[in-house]
């Protein structure tokens, strides 16, 4: 018997509170939270994402969902259980600027660039080695890993349009899985940087 939880996911969520914050923080919360943004998913089912035992998830699902995070959206009965699957309240979550400004070494935007740089690599090398594994003894195409750093020069107009469009080329392909497609994950940071000859002569002037 499977009952639906009346919800509505909304397009995005900006956290504003460092309670909230510190939740999210935690590498693992923050895989949790990619793994559901687009579809509900059982703690048996995050278990297989994450590659962690149900019993230690439990923990984790439940803090997300306190935090207003996460939603139950489903609940069937499976024998003598009943399983619940859980989605996120908004496809896109964002920190607001200001929790890390004025804050030194150790603020809440360091713990958060540190915790995103955690859950890239859990993401990245759990991906290559589950990938490399069901290869094993087949012959196939190689997977598709690709990484770097890219250096762009724009203006702040530029800087705008070139997210937005990011975006939106984001949400065409989604759109265009279909039965037989893979999964794929991408792990982006956009930021303005200062050039080393910059930083240089910043320090020179002092």
């Amino acid at each position: 018997m499977n009952s639906n939880v009346a919800f509505h996911q909304e397009a995005s969520k900006t956290i504003s509170d460092r309670e909230t914050l510190k939740v999210i923080l935690h590498p693992l919360r923050t895989r949790l939270i990619t793994a559901m943004a687009k579809e509900a998913k059982t703690v048996k089912e995050l278990s297989s994402v994450v590659g962690v035992e149900p019993t230690k998830l439990y923990y984790h699902v439940k803090l997300l969902q306190k935090a207003g995070i996460i939603a139950a959206v489903e609940e069937r009965q499976v024998g003598n259980l009943t399983e619940t699957s859980y989605l996120c309240t908004a496809k896109d979550i964002f920190v607001d600027p200001e929790l890390s400004q004025g804050l030194g070494q150790g603020s809440a935007f360091e713990r958060t660039i540190a915790a995103f740089i955690s859950a890239l690599r859990s993401s990245l090398l759990g991906s290559y080695r589950r990938t490399q594994e069901k290869r094993k003894g087949r012959e196939g195409k190689t997977q598709t890993f690709s990484l770097g750093i890219q250096t762009l020069k724009l203006d702040e107009k530029e800087a705008e349009d070139f997210l937005r469009r990011f975006n939106g080329l984001v949400k065409e392909f989604d759109a265009k899985g279909g039965g037989e497609a893979r999964q794929y994950e991408i792990g982006f940071a956009f930021y303005p940087s200062v050039p080393p000859e910059e930083e240089s002569q910043d320090k020179e002037k002092k």
